[in-house]
């Protein structure tokens, strides 16, 4: 039997800290599939002592560099979040046409602005709160983008009350004026939802009637499929075009963003 070579061990080794990985991280075993079959070795393909040469060189080299975990999981995160923004980025090229389609309400800046950011909030979120007035800043200094925000339900019930709140104020013209008194609220519930309503002077006969109407509930209902099309996870969720970028962002991200920010599709 041919000794085998210390490099075809490190190698294997290496495939196997991946596969080792794999069984701490909540990632499916096809990227340990995967990452085996572009190193191009099996571990089947070796025989019991040459395995147990394998996982000794695998303990003293993990043992002296513990790096080689950490470093082979960050590339499994990678690798997964490359093919989950390659998704998303798919089914928003698909799915375009949609994902631009939203009441003037929802628009902040320039309409007709040559680039689009769609920002997915939850109005009950406290990053998607510290969110509103860095979106007002950024737009300050980038009239060429416009943001389509889509208010979607992710806190339980008092926020599913609270989008439909604000969409329901929208039949009444007070979008953004709902939406900045709830979102600007330390806490809010439906009572006191219904206090900003009677504050905004809105007809509360048809903003209760408004709440259940399918205007309101398609219109939040299509806010919740775009958000899984996207492949949202959590509240702030912004589509820079067709990239996803999750979480909250400060002013120079969003302008470091904004540089690699494409012209809408034509």
């Amino acid at each position: 039997m041919n000794p085998i070579s210390k490099s075809s061990l490190l190698k294997t080794a290496s495939c196997l800290t991946l596969l080792a990985g794999v069984a701490f991280t909540s990632f499916t075993p096809v990227h340990a599939a995967d990452s085996a079959k572009t190193e191009k070795v099996s571990a089947s393909a070796f025989t019991q002592k040459q395995r147990a040469e394998i996982i000794k060189i695998l303990r003293n080299e993990l043992k002296n560099d513990p790096s080689i975990l950490t470093d082979a999981l960050m590339s499994l995160r990678d690798k997964a979040d490359e093919e989950n923004n390659a998704a998303v980025t798919k089914n928003i090229h698909e799915n375009w046409a949609t994902f631009m389609k939203a009441n003037p309400q929802t628009i902040w800046g320039n309409s007709e602005a040559s680039k689009t950011i769609t920002a997915f909030l939850d109005p009950r979120c406290g990053y998607c709160k510290r969110m509103v007035p860095v979106l007002a800043d950024y737009l300050k200094a980038n009239p060429n983008v416009r943001i389509i925000e889509r208010q979607v339900p992710l806190l339980g019930e008092t926020s599913q009350y609270a989008v439909k709140a604000i969409l329901a104020a929208e039949q009444q013209n007070k979008y953004k004026e709902m939406r900045d008194l709830i979102m600007k609220a330390p806490a809010v519930d439906k009572t006191k939802i219904d206090q900003f309503a009677t504050e905004l002077k809105l007809d509360m006969k048809r903003f209760h009637a408004d709440l259940s109407d399918k205007k309101v509930t398609s219109e939040m209902d299509a806010n919740i499929h775009l958000s899984r099309l996207a492949r949202m996870e959590g509240t702030p969720y912004f589509l820079f075009g067709e990239l996803p970028v999750p979480g909250g962002l400060s002013l120079d991200e969003m302008n470091q963003l904004t540089k690699e920010l494409p012209n809408d599709p034509s």
